[in-house]
């Protein structure tokens, strides 16, 4: 196990943008499709740009060899060993 004593913690970002409470009809599909409400309501202001995000990112989690368990648990692993909030 690493020793993360000497680790800086990461800081939890403090959202500055207000929170979008109505998203467009297409936006909240995908929100009630794959969740991630926190994330929408933030950064909904730009609705195109994470729709494009997501287009990109979707795959890169969701496909390959490795399962998606996996995935996020190296995620998760890797987040609590540089102290970040995940």
């Amino acid at each position: 196990m690493a020793d993360t004593t000497d680790t800086p913690a990461c800081p939890v970002p403090q959202p500055v943008l207000t929170p979008v409470t109505e998203l467009d009809a297409e936006t909240q599909a995908i929100v009630d499709r794959i969740g991630h409400r926190a994330f929408w309501h933030q950064w909904g202001h730009a609705s195109d740009v994470v729709r494009g995000w997501l287009a990109w990112y979707q795959p890169l989690v969701t496909a390959g060899r490795v399962e998606l368990r996996t995935k996020e648990l190296c995620r998760l692993r890797v987040a609590a060993l540089n102290g970040c909030h995940y």
